[in-house]
């Protein structure tokens, strides 16, 4: 060996006693392995309680560890209950936290919602009302307000409407517990229309007529529509979408109130009865109906034909009432409202006041007899009707509301007929005409009716 070999032999040594020894190469390429397996590990754990409880509870943290190696920390939290209800609960309207007003918030002023709540709490002492949505109603002009009401040991939810009568509420019902929707018929211009009153967070409404074929309604507000009830709506359907952009799991999905469709159409023609009662009654103004009501004691006033032109119907009349009534003695007949429609045919409705009760008879006499259905008017009542059979296919439906009132009208399909008289009425009818049908008694000047009943 030479001595130049020697020497760089010697350099080569003293140099390497300096430098610090170089990492082993395995050893940093299986460190590096078990970070990429623990990083995986630590990513499926996160996936996976992403997919089943829907929230990220924490992201791993990468620390670095001792010799170069890494640690890997995370944490989980499991889901609580109330992470894992249904989604529809969130619709639900809690009484006690209920959802936002819709709407305009001017109809809640200048003392309207303070007047709102003293007539709701004549009704219902210890009751709060919380407002849910409210509108100026165009046709009428009227203010009306839909709200959830506590406080008085039973949760409630109403419609009120103002009127020159004090406040009305057309709606006045028990809250079923987890309601999704709220739905009510109320009066409106030409038919009545369907309050439907969601969640503003659901999506859209729709209505089905025939519980099959749906429309959809844009609504007025978030949650908020008024559907026209139009023609049959026996079988009519509500939907209730959940607002997620898709058709599945809406929050409701279900039939219109009982009282707000036409129901079955009645197949047989009813005959006269002595003991015929009046149809239902709705009073949606109470302060109204109260001025207007019928009270026996203290009968409405005569209106129809001049009173000396009357004696042969009221005759007739009374001659079938005592008929059908020998047992009663006479004391009192007051006429209440006669007409003559043509040559052979009058009508008549009279007061009959008896030792025994007192009994309202509706009689037409026409060329084939006198037919005549005679009711038992209980005091309170807004109108006064009966459907007088004349054969076993058609009839005369026959009205009588105050003579202080505005009018009568027969609400029909999307018309509204008058009878003959502004506060009495006579209409060619059958029982099949229209099961809809109703009555409605107005004040002066109120496009709302203050009461209305189903035509009979």
């Amino acid at each position: 060996m030479s001595p130049i070999d020697d020497e760089l032999r010697s350099l080569l040594h003293a140099r390497a006693d300096v430098l610090t020894p170089a990492a082993d190469p395995l050893g940093g390429v299986e460190r590096r392995a078990r970070r990429m397996r623990r990083n995986r590990v630590a990513a499926s754990v996160v996936g996976t309680a992403v997919a089943v409880a829907a929230i990220a509870v924490a992201v791993p943290a990468l620390v670095a560890g001792r010799g170069g190696d890494d640690s890997t920390q995370f944490a989980t939290q499991l889901p609580s209950p109330a992470s894992t209800q249904s989604v529809l609960s969130t619709a639900a309207l809690d009484p006690r936290h209920p959802w936002a007003y819709r709407g305009d918030p001017a109809v809640l002023r200048n003392g309207n919602l303070e007047t709102f709540q003293r007539d709701w709490g004549v009704k219902h002492p210890g009751s709060v009302l919380t407002p849910l949505f409210g509108q100026v109603y165009e046709p009428s002009g009227q203010r009306e307000v839909a709200f959830v009401a506590t406080g008085s040991g039973e949760d409630r939810w109403g419609f009120v409407t103002s009127s020159e009568g004090g406040s009305a509420f057309p709606v006045d019902e028990s809250l079923a517990a987890g309601a999704t929707v709220l739905m009510a018929a109320l009066p409106g211009d030409e038919v009545r229309r369907l309050l439907v009153l969601a969640a503003p967070t659901t999506g859209q409404i729709a209505y089905a007529a025939d519980g099959q074929t749906f429309r959809d309604y844009p609504g007025v507000d978030a949650g908020v529509a008024f559907v026209p009830l139009e023609g049959d709506t026996s079988h009519a359907v509500v939907r209730v979408l959940d607002g997620d952009g898709d058709l599945d799991h809406p929050v409701f999905e279900g039939p219109i109130p009982t009282g707000a469709g036409s129901g079955t159409v009645p197949t047989s023609v009813p005959s006269a009865s002595p003991d015929a009662s009046a149809p239902a009654e709705v009073t949606s103004a109470p302060g109204l109906a109260a001025r207007y009501a019928f009270v026996p004691g203290s009968p409405w006033a005569y209106r129809g034909a001049t009173q000396d032109g009357t004696g042969d119907i009221v005759s007739a009349d009374g001659k079938a009432f005592m008929g059908s009534h020998v047992q009663s003695a006479p004391e009192q007949d007051t006429p209440l409202y006669v007409a003559h429609l043509s040559a052979t045919t009058d009508v008549a409705v009279v007061l009959h006041a008896r030792t025994d009760g007192d009994y309202v008879s509706f009689t037409a006499h026409d060329g084939n007899g006198t037919h005549q259905v005679v009711t038992e008017p209980t005091s309170g009542e807004d109108i006064l009707s009966a459907y007088v059979p004349l054969d076993d296919k058609h009839g005369l439906l026959i009205a009588v509301v105050s003579d202080q009132a505005g009018n009568v009208v027969l609400q029909t399909g999307s018309r509204a007929e008058v009878g003959g008289s502004r506060t009495a009425g006579i209409w060619d009818w059958a029982p099949a005409a229209d099961p809809q049908a109703r009555l409605a008694a107005f004040a002066k000047g109120d496009i709302e009716p203050y009461a209305s009943q189903p035509a009979n």
